[in-house]
């Protein structure tokens, strides 16, 4: 059953009409609250299997561990994190699927490779879908025309050499494969000209701090815009939703926190959080509890490691605890250990 808009707005209605009984007419919210009251708003927008309670505790903590962020617009961040909702995708969170990026005072919706790779495969319009980096010590061959022509061979040299070209490649289901290949100076270029956070004055952005992923979500993103069939099922769709919004601000409009029978709560009313915490030393940020059976901790604990040597031991401790984690989740987390390994073997 497909739920509506007046559906999604009657239910917030309902979450805020019993928070305001306990407000005792409190004018201002906290962006904290605000995001708690639109839980019921998110319930109908998620997917079946995502539960709403989790949904909005991570996005609460998104905002609380961010100082720009919470200080960013609330209808940016609340229409940013209804998107999030709508997509199924968790926002800022170690499975790396979607990001509320701080921009001007207002939050940013983007999507980030794995957020892609995951609507792609429930599109239902792939077989398989493969990426990678290939870097000046491979060997490649790139052949377009009526018989296209891929194949890159990995370096199995510990340095691999710079990296120069990007790739992403399907299966489609029904016949046929699609190809997105662009150079390193191609990538290079797109991103002077497309994105608002390149370039060295941009220290924070991903483009600085994570090259070669957003270089893959460029691929990722062509292949899925470009070469791939369009449909109209609910995932293919959805899909489809997911790239026009990508890197986009989405406000979200008073109507959608509307009190029925009583006073509209104005998004003037919801006030910013106040940042007081230093963002390098990590002060107020959630220590995770070290579950390695947990595949969301896992994953953070990836993204952290320094060092080659770091990694090995690290590996070497927890391997069998890791094996334990099987289905789609293995499988993330191994290519996230075999893309962290080959970031280190080039340092």
């Amino acid at each position: 059953m497909t739920t509506t808009a007046t559906e999604m707005k009657n239910a917030a209605t309902q979450s805020l009409v019993k928070q305001d009984a306990n407000q005792n007419g409190k004018k201002k919210v906290s962006l904290s609250q605000a995001i708690e009251l639109q839980k019921a708003g998110f319930a109908l927008a998620l997917p079946k299997d995502f539960d709403a309670d989790r949904f909005t505790r991570l996005a609460i903590t998104a905002i609380k561990n961010n100082g720009k962020l919470m200080q960013c617009e609330p209808a940016s961040i609340l229409g940013g994190l209804m998107l999030c909702a709508q997509l199924g995708l968790e926002p800022n969170s170690p499975l790396h699927e979607a990001s509320l990026i701080p921009f001007n005072k207002k939050a940013t919706f983007q999507i980030e490779y794995r957020g892609l790779l995951k609507l792609v495969w429930n599109s239902g319009m792939v077989s398989n879908v493969d990426y990678g980096v290939i870097y000046s010590k491979d060997v490649y061959k790139y052949v377009k025309g009526f018989t296209p022509v891929f194949e890159h061979i990995p370096s199995v040299e510990a340095d691999r050499g710079e990296p120069i070209a990007y790739y992403a490649i399907a299966n489609i289901i029904g016949g046929g494969n699609a190809i997105s290949f662009w150079t390193l100076d191609d990538v290079k270029k797109h991103a002077a000209r497309y994105s608002k956070a390149y370039g060295d004055s941009y220290k924070d952005s991903p483009w600085q701090t994570a090259f070669d992923s957003m270089a893959i979500k460029t691929v990722l993103k062509e292949l899925c815009d470009k070469k791939l069939p369009k449909r109209t099922t609910n995932e293919a769709l959805k899909f489809a939703k997911a790239l026009s919004k990508d890197e986009h601000i989405n406000q979200v409009d008073e109507e959608t926190l509307l009190k029925a029978q009583a006073r509209r709560l104005e998004l003037d009313e919801i006030e910013t959080e106040d940042a007081k915490f230093e963002e390098d030393s990590g002060q107020n940020k959630q220590q995770p509890e070290e579950d390695y059976t947990n595949p969301t901790f896992v994953l953070e604990r990836i993204g952290n490691i320094k060092s080659l040597p770091e990694f090995n031991n690290w590996h070497k401790k927890h391997q069998k605890d890791i094996s334990m984690i099987a289905g789609k989740d293995g499988e993330l987390i191994e290519k996230a250990m075999k893309d962290k390994q080959a970031e280190l073997t080039k340092k």
